[in-house]
């Protein structure tokens, strides 16, 4: 894949539209594509390779960019920091957020979400790992068998199947309460301050 086909596959791609859906239009992203490089530790996820190597052998200017993302050739998965740390690049300090994400799926349909529209592993991952670059972490599950809350209860992680933060196969959306941490709800919430009765609509079908 050449630089130009990633640029489009990333910034003009089903993680895009749906990021933009969810944040109801606060949320995009834009960028730079760089490569390939090749690293020795290329399929070790969650050991990331190192950036001022990289802002050094491409001349890149780190203060343009919030985020940063690499992209694994040949793997698959993914693997992000929670929100943005300080990264020590040439003696200078930098606030950024930092994944990987494996790009061998990015043609493939994601076999465990039958969405009626593209979305492919690689979208799904993608946006799974923005998500904790942006400051969430997974959406689990809280499993009590046939009782609310008591019982034998057991956590699930990945539980939630309706969230990307979670597995998502029954939808897409992060959870509302992720939705409200990152500020995207502010004006679609109403706070409850008095008992009385109040209806509660669907914010998406």
């Amino acid at each position: 894949s050449t630089v130009q086909e990633i640029h489009e596959r990333v910034f003009n791609s089903g993680m895009q539209k749906f990021m933009q859906e969810q944040s109801y239009g606060k949320v995009s992203f834009s960028g730079n594509v760089y490569g390939w490089y090749v690293f020795p530790q290329a399929s070790q996820f969650c050991v990331f390779p190192n950036l001022e190597t990289i802002v050094n052998f491409y001349g890149i200017n780190l203060s343009n960019y919030d985020r940063v993302v690499y992209l694994g050739k040949d793997a698959g998965g993914g693997c992000s920091g929670l929100g943005k740390s300080q990264n020590t690049v040439n003696g200078q300090v930098y606030n950024l957020s930092v994944a990987t994400v494996g790009f061998s799926s990015y043609h493939e349909d994601n076999i465990y979400q039958n969405m009626p529209f593209s979305w492919t592993s690689f979208d799904h991952i993608l946006s799974h790992e923005l998500g904790h670059s942006l400051g969430v972490m997974h959406a689990n599950g809280w499993d009590c068998g046939d009782q609310v809350l008591y019982g034998d209860c057991q956590h699930l992680e990945y539980g939630n199947l309706f969230d990307t933060m979670g597995l998502g196969v029954y939808s897409l959306h992060y959870n509302a309460f992720y939705k409200e941490s990152l500020g995207w709800l502010p004006d679609r919430v109403l706070p409850i301050i008095k008992s009385g009765i109040y209806s509660i609509n669907p914010l998406e079908s």
